[in-house]
């Protein structure tokens, strides 16, 4: 099993499943891996622990909540129920956590009661700030398997040796690597950033689909003024309803205006906004003549840059012009000077316009909130409302 990039829904359970087999099987040799998941938390489970609940399996009693919540899976001991909520694609949520802990209690008995949540975050969500006086506690994946990873067999007991492995052999193939934030060395960033970005962003209703390319790999030589390390790495998130590439008919060069991100990997500075392809989607070019004024101004003072590109947005021989000026943003939008937007007949130097809003955050977890903060802008003003592009040409542009 891969980590499914184009469609996340699932994999949750799927991950559940082989973790939970995988102990199930090690708990009947004593609780040596678990403690190992628990090392870093101020609990440690006794050699009587065992699974006793799941998603498909859950705890008999419910607790007084407005929600009958069905923990990922439930570990007891004589002294203390464990439970494991475990998120990789959803974000944590208080009432969640509060619904389960509260579930924890009333299936307790005179136990002690711990709920431990595991998410994908390379840093403490900021959920977690909300439970400093609760028995929760937070893991990340990397940390797990890293913990795993690390343990040299012959310091355990032979008969956890094999669920070991498997534990190892899971975490490596799934590439439980967190984003940490960008790193010229270490160019896999790039893919983990796509890859943890996805989830946030598919929550507004917008997704990235497809194989993660982030720089070329064909030619040493590549022709067109690329460059086998591109100058921006570009993430199209169209609406999760679009159809398919060449779907009943509908050509690929129609997918050229969509909502994306923009990371630039020199500065590694990212940018989310959207871009439009005014030479393929005519009607597009024509709608924002049209409204040229208005959306020059709107956008900039929401603090968006205007580019322009004849070409590829890493075109090194031509590249994009930039402004965050007012008035080149309008002068750019109209019929005439620079005729960026001019008809295909009359000129055809000028391909893509893009607006683009920096991210920035403290954190990694402050920068995707940035990022997806602009990309709900710019669906709600391009592909929710009516005001300047027609409803749905975003979503599907064969509905011109």
């Amino acid at each position: 099993m891969r980590y499914p990039y184009n469609r996340p829904n699932g994999y949750e359970e799927q991950l559940n499943d082989q973790v939970i087999a995988h102990l199930h099987y090690s708990l009947q040799q004593g609780s040596t891996l678990l403690n190992l998941i628990l090392e870093d938390l101020s609990v440690e489970a006794t050699n009587r622990a065992e699974i006793v609940a799941h998603q498909t399996d859950p705890l008999p009693t419910t607790a007084d909540t407005d929600t009958d919540r069905e923990i990922d899976w439930v570990i007891r001991d004589e002294n203390t129920i464990f439970g494991f909520e475990s998120k990789y694609g959803d974000q944590l949520r208080s009432k969640q956590l509060e619904d389960e802990l509260a579930k924890l209690h009333a299936n307790a008995g005179s136990r002690d009661v711990h709920l431990v949540a595991i998410t994908h975050h390379a840093g403490e969500p900021s959920v977690m700030d909300q439970f400093d006086t609760k028995p929760i506690s937070w893991l990340n994946w990397y940390t797990v398997s890293q913990t795993f990873e690390r343990v040299d067999p012959e310091e355990i007991p032979p008969a956890q040796r094999v669920p070991l492995q498997m534990l190892q052999d899971l975490f490596e193939v799934e590439d439980m690597t967190p984003f940490t934030g960008f790193d010229h060395q270490d160019k896999q960033q790039y893919r983990y950033f796509i890859r943890d970005l996805r989830p946030e962003v598919n929550r507004i209703g917008l997704e990235n689909r497809g194989n993660l390319h982030t720089w070329a790999e064909e030619s040493p030589d590549p022709s067109g003024g690329s460059q086998i390390i591109p100058e921006y790495i570009g993430i199209p998130f169209p609406h999760k309803d679009r159809p398919e590439h060449n779907s009943g008919g509908r050509p690929k060069s129609r997918r050229a205006s969509v909502p994306l991100v923009v990371v630039d990997t020199e500065t590694h500075v990212v940018h989310a906004g959207v871009v439009f392809g005014v030479q393929k989607v005519p009607s597009h070019r024509e709608l924002l003549l049209k409204h040229g004024d208005e959306i020059a101004k709107e956008l900039h003072d929401a603090g968006y840059q205007m580019w322009i590109g004849r070409n590829s947005i890493n075109n090194t021989i031509v590249p994009p012009e930039k402004t965050d000026n007012l008035d080149t943003m309008k002068a750019w939008l109209s019929a005439t000077g620079k005729k960026v937007l001019a008809s295909p007949d009359e000129d055809n130097n000028y391909r893509n316009v893009w607006f683009l809003r920096q991210s920035k955050g403290d954190d990694i977890e402050q920068l995707f909130e940035s990022v997806v903060e602009s990309l709900a802008d710019q669906k709600q003003r391009f592909i929710e409302s009516d005001q300047y592009i027609s409803t749905e040409t975003l979503a599907d542009p064969e509905k011109l």
